[in-house]
């Protein structure tokens, strides 16, 4: 919970999720799931080696240091580059993915790989280099990530069903999709340069619309009373307002892009829910597990 002060406040959040018919609200971003591996920032990524072109020492990213990109936005950047290879034809985008190979601990980068993005006599063979190793490179980007939701509360806990009920207004609790706004501010912490390409790449999109398959509904947490009994002496009546961390995976399927107006493109990606946990929604304390994506051999809820 390292990003506990970046959950609930500042426009460094989620735009409004858009849960179909049952509209949540998301609160902030949190660091993309990393397949247990602890997140750190894209700052203190170590490249795998460099290779020299027309002068240039270029860096790639590694699996180790595309892992730890721990920005959700950057994330669904570079798994939009994988899933869809074409918008690394676009300048903005090429550029903006030549500096993100290249930035360094504490956000260094060789001010001449900055440079050669304006010099059109050495440019097209390094972007050239980084178009051939895209494939290879992505192969290894997580496609796990985590944001966060709210919009619920919990009720009066049943003692005969040893269950909180989810309240959720008068709706049905859907986790069917989710608009992600590609939040990239504190990409400047550790890679100022790579923010400035990105905001000269028109084409990518500053919202994702993910759309969760198969669609997970929910109308109670259950708890054993001991355990309840805890969250209640510890959680007044008036703070059992909750969020939810989803833990999500992309899939392979194409994203589909479509425009909100002539400068705000949205890109559509299909993910699948990994992993669901209540939160206080005041604290982001851990509430409980509300679900896990089950094994092969077992039966959604």
């Amino acid at each position: 919970m390292a990003a506990r002060h970046d959950r609930r406040c500042g426009p460094a959040v989620l735009a409004t999720a858009a849960m179909l018919a049952t509209p949540l609200f998301a609160l902030a971003q949190r660091s993309p799931a990393a397949g247990g591996q602890k997140t750190t920032n894209a700052a203190s990524s170590q490249q795998a080696g460099t290779a020299s072109v027309q002068g240039y020492d270029l860096a790639t990213l590694n699996k180790d240091s595309l892992a730890r990109i721990d920005n959700v936005g950057v994330r669904l950047d570079l798994n939009l580059f994988r899933l869809d290879p074409k918008f690394l034809d676009a300048l903005g985008s090429m550029r903006y993915f030549v500096v993100l190979n290249n930035c360094k601990a504490a956000g260094n980068i060789d001010q001449r790989i900055v440079k050669v993005l304006d010099n059109e006599l050495d440019y097209p063979k390094v972007s050239a280099y980084y178009k051939s190793r895209a494939a290879s490179t992505l192969e290894n980007l997580p496609t796990t990530a985590t944001i966060s939701i709210a919009g619920a509360s919990l009720g009066p806990y049943d003692t005969a069903k040893k269950v909180f009920p989810i309240l959720y207004g008068r709706r049905k609790l859907e986790f069917t999709s989710v608009r992600v706004n590609a939040d990239r501010s504190k990409l400047s912490n550790f890679c100022l340069d790579a923010m400035r390409q990105i905001l000269n790449a028109p084409e990518i999109p500053n919202l994702y619309d993910l759309t969760f398959t198969p669609t997970l509904a929910f109308t109670e947490l259950p708890m054993d009373e001991a355990s309840a009994r805890t969250y209640i002496e510890h959680t007044n009546e008036a703070q059992r307002v909750i969020a939810f961390d989803i833990d999500f995976r992309i899939l392979d399927s194409p994203p589909q892009i479509t425009w909100m107006n002539p400068s705000t493109p949205v890109a559509a990606m299909t993910a699948q829910i990994e992993k669901i946990t209540i939160v206080k929604g005041y604290t982001g304390q851990k509430v409980a597990v509300l679900y896990e994506r089950p094994t092969q051999n077992a039966k959604l809820p």
